[in-house]
């Protein structure tokens, strides 16, 4: 399964695997309990739910790809992990052209 992780000191890196993140992964990953995050019909960022609360440090990678996707200026911190997404929500393989279209977003 392909993803993309990007972390708060602002390295992103594809990532693939054998299968389908569990949510210990998705965990360890944020450091901590997990939100998901709708960015639009093909794709999910899964956050750290307390990163606000424990303030984590701010993720401008991942802040403007959420502005860019959905319109909302919020701050996003700590590491997150983008996946596709099904259309019932549930966290699929991240198509090549995803992943051509967050950097695409990103220059």
């Amino acid at each position: 399964m392909k993803s993309v992780l990007i972390k708060s000191n602002n390295s992103i890196n594809i990532v693939e695997m054998d299968k389908k993140y569990s949510l210990e992964q998705l965990q360890k990953e944020v450091g901590g309990w997990i939100e998901v995050v709708k960015l639009n019909g093909k794709m999910s960022m899964y956050v750290n739910e307390e990163g606000l609360m424990r303030q984590f440090k701010i993720n401008p990678i991942a802040t403007s790809l959420y502005f860019q996707y959905t319109g909302i200026n919020t701050p996003i911190v700590g590491d997150v992990i983008i996946t596709g997404r099904s259309s019932n929500g549930s966290q699929i393989n991240l198509k090549d052209e995803c992943v051509e279209e967050i950097m695409s977003a990103l220059k």
